[in-house]
């Protein structure tokens, strides 16, 4: 509830007094980000910060880009998830080909991975679920809507918004005229 420069000196101050690691998870969701940044780059050695992103930073930043999961990986995840619930995932993946099926349909997202887990648990059957994911409405299609319309530039988003309005293929004149 306190004021951002209240909380600011505070964590500095914390951080001030020894060696940490401050983890920031889906800064894509932080607000102001340019304020947050430059308090990023107060925070006193000998600590670190790791910022986790579905954007891309450069600035003083060493970026990891991560592919999607292998296999052996997916499947830990998705059993991870399913404990998390309380479910038995060896009882929700019975077979090997159920399992490649997920890695596959997947692509190894650990968004999607979890988000099968969920319809699973609530007791969508393994094929609706993976149907699902294919789906253009949905929590899989809204966030990826939400997240690629939020990385484009004003000029972008005003294409999109402008394909929206037709319901056929466009010339570029009429999608100049419209933007």
């Amino acid at each position: 509830q306190r004021p951002f420069e209240s909380k600011k000196a505070h964590i500095l101050d914390l951080l001030a007094g020894g060696r940490f690691l401050l983890v920031i998870d889906n800064f894509e969701t932080v607000k102001r980000k340019e304020r947050f940044w430059e308090f990023l780059l107060e925070i006193p050695a000998p600590s670190k910060v790791l910022v986790t992103s579905r954007e891309t930073f450069s600035e003083g930043c060493l970026t990891l880009q991560v592919t999607e999961l292998g296999e052996e990986e997916a499947l830990e995840v998705f059993s991870t998830e399913c404990i998390a619930l309380g479910d038995n995932p060896e009882r929700l993946l019975r077979s090997k080909k159920d399992k490649s099926e997920l890695v596959l349909r997947t692509g190894g997202v650990p968004l999607a991975l979890k988000h099968i887990a969920i319809l699973l648990h609530r007791g969508t059957t393994f094929s609706e679920a993976l149907q699902r994911l294919s789906a253009k409405v949905g929590p899989i299609a809204e966030f990826c809507f939400r997240e690629t319309f939020k990385s484009l530039g004003r000029s972008e988003k005003a294409v999109w918004v402008a394909f929206g309005i037709f319901q056929r293929a466009v010339t570029i004149g009429e999608l100049v005229q419209v933007t």
